[in-house]
């Protein structure tokens, strides 16, 4: 989930994608530096909130620490 404004074709693309892998139970990763105004703000009020609703309700997230995710172990 990017920087930017979604285009209707890409934001309905993404929607379609995310709505039929939760509806069958498949696995999903999402990887973005936005928090859940961010994506909002990207998205259309129609499709905005459900995304996020999707991704907040079969997701559990994962934050990462910026200064120490490019060290080496």
């Amino acid at each position: 989930l990017g920087k930017g404004k979604n285009t209707p074709a890409s934001e309905e693309a993404f929607f379609s994608v995310v709505d039929a892998r939760m509806a069958n139970q498949r696995p999903n990763i999402f990887t973005t530096n936005n928090g859940v105004e961010a994506i909002l703000e990207a998205c259309s009020d129609e499709r905005g909130p459900a995304i996020v609703r999707r991704i907040a309700g079969f997701c559990d997230p994962v934050q990462v620490d910026p200064i120490s995710a490019g060290k080496s172990q």
